[in-house]
């Protein structure tokens, strides 16, 4: 859970993003993702693989046990935060 102090600016800066667009038909295909399910993303970091359910039209529960992560996905996604 420490591995990542002080090093989430340079995570979320310079970590790229994964494209729903590649992810949602393997996730599809793979498991049956529908847009209805509840998906919790363990481990969540700045919530990359969130923002993907999320394009999909999921409701998310984010977990991420570090603190300066956790921070940096809820400053991310204030504006959906329910």
């Amino acid at each position: 859970m420490r591995r990542f102090d002080g090093r989430v600016g340079e995570y979320a800066r310079y970590r790229e993003r994964y494209d729903p667009e590649v992810l949602l038909p393997r996730f599809r295909e793979w498991c049956g993702l529908r847009p209805e399910w509840a998906v919790a993303d363990i481990g969540a970091g700045t919530g990359m693989l969130s923002d993907v359910f999320l394009a999909n039209g999921n409701r998310v529960l984010a977990i991420e046990p570090n603190a300066g992560m956790r921070e940096r996905c809820a400053e991310l996604h204030a504006a959906i935060r329910g």
